[in-house]
């Protein structure tokens, strides 16, 4: 079976289906492929955010510290390591490039300024994110919250 890849084609038959089910001609998997970006520069975001915390409590640094020393705004560090949807400066990136002794080129792919078609770099952020992340045991609170939402979630 082939696929018709031009867009127009497939916005105009899509259009012709009226908020019915779309079937046509590759729409599915451009939304697809677009969802796999989606999640793909989700893990490199996290991977990039865990990076640059890990990187500041080795070196024993406060937020203030570390965004003094990197000489940027104490928001933009703490946005960086909160994982959110900012993205660093490229400014922010060479800086901490400097400071890391990371290429970067690797950064800007990290932080979602720039995209690689490597795909062992995003299954090794996916590693190192996962990793990453510490083993904690949930306090009293946060386990009786737990339960009360899956004893929700598995009544309704």
């Amino acid at each position: 079976m082939t696929r018709m890849t031009d867009r127009d084609w497939i916005m105009r038959h899509a259009a012709l289906e009226d908020n019915c089910y779309v079937s046509t001609g590759g729409l599915l998997t451009a939304v697809e492929e677009l969802q796999q970006k989606k999640i793909g520069s989700n893990v490199m975001r996290s991977a990039f955010a865990q990076l640059v915390k890990l990187f500041r409590r080795e070196n024993r640094m406060s937020w203030e510290q570390f965004a003094t020393k990197l000489d940027v705004e104490l928001g933009e560090v703490i946005a960086i390591e909160g994982n959110e949807h900012l993205s660093p400066s490229p400014r922010t990136i060479h800086k901490l490039s400097a400071m890391m002794k990371v290429p970067t080129e690797k950064l800007f792919v990290l932080s979602g300024l720039a995209q690689s078609r490597d795909v062992q770099v995003q299954e090794e952020s996916l590693k190192f994110a996962a990793r990453s992340q510490p083993l904690e045991e949930l306090s009293q609170d946060e386990h009786t919250v737990l339960q009360e939402w899956v004893k929700y979630l598995c009544e309704k």
